[in-house]
């Protein structure tokens, strides 16, 4: 895809492999072949934690929150081609003036990570990465931290005690509605669930009136929870929580949902499901915890809109929740988590207080109100300033991208457009989430 899009933008290009030095690529294969899982996680060469870098990576491979013994040959893999991959990098940072700009994929990710440490050891601290935004045709960037975990700590401040224009409220509005149908985002769950199911009918009947605690979970490799956890071990640290709690309040009514992602990413279906996990824990679930599976018919909205109260691990659909006038507990370090709308319950006793605290003493209508007003504002911020529209790029099909040069230029005639905007940051843009300034909408 680089390559092809450097060809039509008339870029010049270079090729990894004139780095690389192939007998460093055998020694290094060598080097690793009989390491175990646990030496595979500690691995580091040359003052570079690689083990701990790749993870991820081998995590979204095998779509798992754990690695097993069977796996190991894949991460030693990934070891051999990361320790000859990080000399060619710094062969090649090497080369590089000082004043030298990275712009790059995500930095979650291996390659990208590891060039990302590298650069910054060498002193090259100045580097834009980006991934998709949510609705379609948007991305997101930031200078020198990960643009997946949306800190936008930094413009809060600014924006959370500006009221939004009447513009603005009704942009954010429309664009939550339609997050119900999904009809403006990249990947869409919407023909999977039905409005009224007869699974949605069976389970506000067997809550029977008791305070519902909805419980969103991610899937377990997902980048946003890996290594972005609070006090708990890991989301299903966190699910076994959910199921002592359960057992504990039998007065309260816990309902576990299951995220679509888990079966509905063709060819990235999840491998270590919760449904897994909770048959492990070897117990009879308690009578008032009720699993929702990730191919339920059920709507996700309609069991947010019967909660008592939300809990999310670092699913946005907590935002959201608030958004419907919910109380809710974030228990993963997640982007809104802190923000002074959501309660942040990062372990088991934590969040045993939250929950019993949010179904006894129900917060006031004006605190309600209070917290939906500043998710809004955030949520115009994550969504519509955070999230660049990008008109002149056209990358859905894999591989292929597609470059219009004639929007592109349009945009850089406008002043203060998305494009203008953007291209400012690139040059000479502060550490940080990049937002766009309203007045260049």
């Amino acid at each position: 895809a680089g390559h092809v899009l450097a060809g039509r933008t008339g870029l010049p290009a270079l090729a990894l492999r004139d780095w690389f030095d192939s007998e460093e690529v055998a020694a290094a294969r060598r080097e690793v072949r009989a390491l175990t899982l646990a030496e595979c996680r500690a691995y580091s060469a040359e003052g570079l934690p690689l083990g701990r870098l790749v993870e991820p990576s081998v995590l979204g491979y095998f779509t798992r929150g754990t690695l097993k013994d069977d796996q190991v040959p894949y991460y030693r893999a990934v070891l051999a081609s990361a320790v000859p991959f990080a000399r060619a990098m710094r062969r090649f940072l090497k080369e590089q003036p000082s004043e030298m700009r990275l712009l790059m994929t995500s930095g979650i990710f291996w390659p990208e990570r590891i060039l990302w440490e590298l650069a910054q050891r060498a002193g090259h601290m100045n580097t834009v990465l980006y991934e998709r935004g949510f609705i379609r045709d948007t991305w997101v960037f930031a200078r020198n931290q990960a643009p997946g975990y949306y800190d936008l700590t930094q413009h809060w401040a600014k924006y959370r005690d500006r009221p939004l224009t009447a513009a603005e409220l009704a942009e954010i509005r429309e664009y939550i509605a339609s997050r119900e149908s999904f009809s403006k985002d990249i990947v869409s769950y919407a023909g999977r669930w039905e409005q009224a199911s007869s699974e949605f009918r069976d389970l506000t009947t067997r809550a029977g009136g008791r305070p519902i605690i909805a419980a969103f979970s991610n899937i377990i490799w997902d980048s946003a929870i890996i290594g972005r956890d609070l006090r708990f071990e890991g989301m299903f640290d966190w699910v076994r929580a959910l199921v002592r709690y359960a057992a504990t309040h039998p007065n309260q009514f816990v309902v576990l949902r299951g995220h679509p992602a888990e079966v509905a990413l063709e060819g990235a279906e999840t491998a270590e499901t919760l449904q897994d996990y909770l048959r492990s824990l070897g117990t009879l679930l308690a009578e008032n915890f009720v699993y929702v599976p990730p191919d339920s018919r059920i709507n996700s909205y309609r069991l947010a809109d019967l909660a008592t109260v939300g809990v999310v691990y670092a699913s946005t659909i907590g935002l959201e929740m608030v958004l419907r006038g919910r109380p809710v507990v974030v228990s993963g370090l997640t982007h809104y988590g802190a923000l002074g709308f959501a309660d942040e319950a990062g372990d088991s006793g934590t969040l045993t207080a939250a929950l019993e605290r949010a179904c006894n003493q129900a917060l006031t209508a004006d605190e309600i109100e209070r917290r939906r007003v500043l998710a809004e504002r955030y949520a115009s911020l994550f969504f519509f300033r955070q999230m660049v529209p990008i008109d002149w790029l056209d990358d859905r099909r894999m591989g292929a991208p597609r470059f219009s040069a004639a929007n592109f230029a349009a945009g850089l005639r406008r002043l203060g457009s998305p494009t203008s905007q953007l291209l400012d940051f690139i040059e000479d843009g502060a550490t940080g989430q990049f937002i766009l300034e309203p007045s260049g909408l």
